[in-house]
């Protein structure tokens, strides 16, 4: 991997690799709960073979596994570069990303042949999901996660919901379905633990004063 390179993906037909755009990392609050980058890799095309496979600050042989779904931690509001080229002469690569701002950042150069440009996800943090393709035909998608840099992700995403349930119980947020906790409507057999806690703390007066009642007149 070149210096900088936070991971590529070789197949038998593509070469794929992010790096940072500048040196160093984001400034970001430290989180009480340690999470680890996120990077998951998922064959589209029955007869594709991952040749080469390396995450910076995973040890080279478990970073080779396309199953490992762990990979360095990408921010928002941050510039990184893409390179993708097309091994064999001649052949056209594709990325895809559902975000048409991203894909405009992209360059096509040696007709079809290379892909590169800079990517910044803005303020768009959660899961994130690229497909890349080669003459059109859909190869591989690498999914990442961003990360905030001005909050702590895990622990102050479940602050928020409480706080929201707290104003509206059984709120479901969505936010592009990519966040760090999704939020989706279900129906489940029993409140969670964050609902049944806020409820027990609207009602908690007047639980106390009916026990403290029964307990005058227990009959």
């Amino acid at each position: 991997m070149k210096k900088e390179a936070l991971f590529s993906i070789e197949t038998d037909k593509i070469y794929l690799s992010l790096s940072k755009a500048r040196a160093g990392a984001p400034h970001s609050l430290l989180s009480p709960i340690p999470i680890p980058g996120y990077l998951k890799i998922k064959a589209l095309c029955p007869d594709v073979k991952f040749e080469e496979l390396l995450r910076a600050g995973c040890p080279t042989e478990a970073s080779k596994l396309p199953e490992l779904q762990i990979g360095p931690r990408l921010y928002e509001q941050s510039d990184y570069y893409i390179f993708m080229c097309a091994k064999e002469k001649g052949s056209k690569v594709g990325i895809y990303h559902r975000d048409h701002l991203i894909e405009s950042s992209f360059n096509i150069d040696d007709n079809g042949n290379i892909l590169h440009g800079f990517i910044n996800f803005g303020s768009q943090i959660g899961k994130s999901e690229f497909i890349v393709s080669a003459d059109g035909f859909e190869q591989f998608a690498f999914e990442v996660e961003v990360f905030p840099s001005k909050l702590n992700y895990a622990s102050d995403c479940f602050q928020m919901i409480s706080e929201v349930q707290d104003i509206l119980t059984g709120l479901a947020l969505e936010y592009l379905s990519s966040t760090y906790q999704l939020g989706i409507g279900t129906q489940t057999p029993q409140p969670s633990h964050v609902e049944w806690l806020v409820l027990l703390k609207n009602i908690v007066d007047d639980l106390e004063g009916g026990l403290l009642y029964i307990a005058r007149q227990p009959v």
